[in-house]
């Protein structure tokens, strides 16, 4: 929550920037008016087109950090968040949590039989590759004896 206050902090300093930069810029470029209305040259014309530029920029800037602000404000918590109702909620996370506790043992567990069961399975195969290759190298040394005491004879 304090993260939130911070970021709404934020915004309403960031609202008072952009209304006293809008100022600043219609003071600054603001001509002087007269109480006669007397038709000035197109210098005015031009002031005020940049004006509208202005109040366009600013007046976006500003409606873009009054909508951050109001997200900001309603994603506070509410009144109506007593702490019955936080205590309430904590308990039925913990409860959830138990239950995914218990399915997580129970998922680990059955995961280790497989892996029992696997390492078995992996011992086998290397015994049964192990009797193949003795009894290949048994062979092919029985061959080569015979074939030794042929070419003796």
């Amino acid at each position: 929550m304090a993260d939130r206050l911070t970021q709404l902090q934020d915004a309403v300093n960031h609202m008072a920037e952009h209304m006293c930069n809008s100022i600043g810029v219609l003071q600054q470029t603001s001509t002087a008016s007269e109480f006669i209305v007397v038709p000035d040259d197109s210098r005015q014309n031009i002031q005020s087109m940049e004006a509208i530029e202005h109040c366009q920029v600013f007046s976006k800037l500003i409606v873009r950090t009054a909508k951050d602000i109001e997200t900001l404000i309603n994603s506070l918590p509410s009144d109506d968040s007593t702490m019955e109702l936080q205590n309430q909620s904590l308990d039925k996370l913990h409860g959830e949590n138990q239950i995914a506790s218990v399915e997580l043992c129970r998922v680990v567990s059955q995961g280790e039989e497989l892996l029992k069961q696997i390492l078995q399975a992996l011992n086998s195969i290397a015994d049964v590759q192990l009797q193949l290759k003795l009894a290949a190298t048994n062979i092919g040394q029985k061959d080569k004896l015979s074939t030794d005491t042929e070419q003796n004879d």
